[in-house]
């Protein structure tokens, strides 16, 4: 990813769509030593996980 090409993903962005929470939850979720992969797939499943945990709790 590179702001040349014009595919970076700005945190803005993606806080207009998805909740703070959400995107905490998308980072912690994945494994530390892996590359992050944001897409709108990952995240709607993160949104998805995080919605249960809150019903949950």
């Amino acid at each position: 990813m590179s702001k040349s090409d014009g595919n970076i993903i700005r945190v803005r962005d993606i806080l207009a769509k998805y909740s703070g929470n959400v995107l905490r939850f998308f980072i912690l979720s994945t494994h530390y030593r892996k590359p992050i992969s944001f897409n709108e797939d990952s995240l709607d499943v993160a949104e998805k996980g995080f919605k249960k945990l809150v019903n949950f709790l």
